[in-house]
């Protein structure tokens, strides 16, 4: 989906995140939101995730041919910054929960999350409590998570973050499968990797 912001500006008390900010991201592509530390990028994902109410501005997601719609947190699947995670289920419990909460059965859920897993290089972990797994693990857990949901926006985090170069472009190709199955995605981040290879960046200040 094409995700259009115009004159986006937030505030909390007295401190001005950003405004009157514009920016596009393109339907089906890989996006990178880049700007230094406390510019506002986790602010704009959740303005974009419908999450968060912006102060002034709109967003709008559709077609560039349409109005477009309210954004709708139920339809975003989220790769966080810090990798939240049920420690106490297994790794694999925690992907195949993503499917379940789309409706599949278990079987096909728990299966899928193998695939992932395996995909990730993680299946030796699969079976292990999620809380017991390494940060890089735990990080490319919750992008494995994200990719079960199905849903038609993904927005990262610094989905980088506990990262070395060979599981940062693990991740990069599957964001990139993503968009070249109709998939949106956006990833907040620092890391020259991402906003190298990807299709479309913008800047907050």
């Amino acid at each position: 989906m094409l995700i259009e912001v115009r004159g986006a500006s937030v505030s909390f008390g007295s401190r001005e995140v950003f405004a009157e900010v514009d920016m596009t991201f393109p339907d089906a592509e890989v996006s990178a939101l880049i700007g230094p530390s406390g510019s506002g990028k986790s602010t704009m994902l959740g303005a974009v995730s419908g999450q968060l109410k912006l102060d002034r501005g709109h967003v709008r997601w559709g077609a560039a041919s349409d109005a477009g719609s309210e954004p709708d947190p139920d339809l975003v699947a989220w790769v966080p910054q810090s990798a939240s995670l049920l420690g106490h289920r297994s790794c694999v419990e925690n992907v195949a929960l993503a499917g379940l909460c789309r409706g599949l059965p278990r079987s096909a859920a728990m299966e899928m999350a193998h695939e992932l897993l395996a995909d990730f290089g993680l299946s030796k972990v699969a079976l292990t409590p999620a809380g017991r797994a390494s940060g890089g693990e735990r990080q490319r857990i919750c992008v494995c998570r994200a990719l079960a949901t199905g849903r038609p926006l993904v927005i990262a985090d610094e989905p980088s973050a506990n990262l070395d170069a060979a599981n940062t472009d693990l991740v990069l190709a599957a964001f990139a499968r993503l968009a070249g199955s109709g998939v949106t995605v956006i990833a907040a981040s620092h890391d020259p990797a991402i906003v190298g290879v990807v299709s479309h960046v913008e800047y907050l200040r």
